[in-house]
């Protein structure tokens, strides 16, 4: 049976170094439970939709990592598969955070990206508070 963590950090496959990084800084803060997509749901032979799903599914909230490298079809897929599931969500709307880390900016995302994320507040660690 699949463990349910606090938050799963989805994030581009060269991103895996950050997601590790932040999910680490989280716990550290007093966040358990923890996961990143990389470590904790791509499983080898399984299709990495079933994984997303998985991720999405087993976790209480989502933090998309948004970087330069976040401007993929399959980072774009994982943002819609995570509102749409936000979206069905009964009893704990707002479970998607959008999350800049250091080592990017709100240039560097995508049109497309910063479309898709337009409504949601993001979760900026370079800010102050």
């Amino acid at each position: 049976e699949q463990k349910f963590y606090n938050f799963v950090i989805l994030h581009a496959r060269a991103d895996e170094h950050i997601a590790l990084r932040v999910r680490e800084k989280l716990e550290a803060l007093g966040v358990p439970d923890g996961a990143t997509f990389c470590e904790d749901f791509q499983v080898p032979g399984r299709g990495e939709l079933s994984c997303l799903q998985d991720a999405i599914d087993h976790s209480a909230f989502i933090i998309l990592l948004l970087t330069s490298n976040f401007d993929c079809h399959l980072s774009l897929h994982q943002v819609n598969q995570a509102m749409m599931s936000n979206l069905k969500r009964q009893g704990s709307p707002d479970c998607v955070i959008p999350f800049l880390p250091l080592e990017s900016s709100p240039a560097q995302l995508s049109s497309d990206t910063a479309s898709l994320l337009s409504g949601l507040v993001r979760l900026d660690e370079h800010s102050q508070i």
